[in-house]
């Protein structure tokens, strides 16, 4: 039984993640039951857990519905982790170990090859290679109850609408803001760190949160 609430929690949150499952979908647990070839128990089960963690919303007697996005509760997301991640960065600067930096340049160059070929599923490959990147970044820092905080309010559904609203020119500045974050940790420079990371993640809300973008949805 957990195994099978295991993966339908897998498939139905990625399809959430990759935009399979747009904002607003309907999810019903007879349909999702049948794809995935269990019964619909724990379809229910997995249902119950991404409401725990926001990306589902369940009504009573209305069903389960991937959760909207307002532009107020993006605004809110971005402009957290503006000032929490910037901070992380700069902690990390110094706290970072070596091998630590050299993972994050690693991530750096894959993420850059995915950018340039845009192989099938880049999306999901670049959105997974990005949170790593951000949580090396965040667990250097040292600060358990800072990377508590951030974990809090990252949303990796958002973070991949973000990479599927990139233009070419909008992947190219986030790809050099990645390697200037690791030129930065390498050179032990807090505020620098601290100023690029600031400037990715404002990069990345002026894509979503444009006065043309997302209309509020709920």
């Amino acid at each position: 039984m957990a195994e099978a609430v295991e993966r339908v929690y897998v498939a139905i949150r990625s399809g959430i993640i990759d935009g399979t499952y747009p904002s607003g979908t309907p999810l019903r647990a007879e349909s999702l039951a049948g794809q995935l070839g269990v019964s619909r128990t724990p379809v229910r089960e997995a249902l119950r857990r991404l409401d725990a963690e926001g990306l589902v919303r369940i009504v009573a007697n209305q069903g389960a519905r991937v959760t909207g996005w307002s532009r107020r509760a993006m605004e809110e997301v971005f402009d957290l982790r503006v000032r929490l991640e910037s901070y992380a960065a700069e902690l990390g600067a110094s706290a970072l170990s070596e091998s630590a930096v050299d993972e994050l340049e690693r991530l750096d160059g894959e993420m850059r090859q995915l950018s340039d070929a845009r192989p099938a599923g880049f999306i999901e490959a670049i959105t997974a290679a990005n949170s790593q990147f951000h949580r090396i970044i965040v667990d250097g820092s040292m600060n358990q109850r800072l990377a508590a905080l951030i974990s809090m309010v990252v949303e990796t559904h958002l973070v991949g609408m973000t990479f599927r609203n990139y233009a070419p020119a909008d992947f190219a500045r986030s790809m050099a803001h990645h390697s200037e974050l690791v030129a930065a940790f390498r050179a032990r420079n807090g505020a620098w760190a601290s100023a690029i990371m600031q400037s990715h993640i404002l990069a990345a809300r002026n894509v979503v949160i444009a006065e043309d973008g997302p209309a509020d949805r709920g």
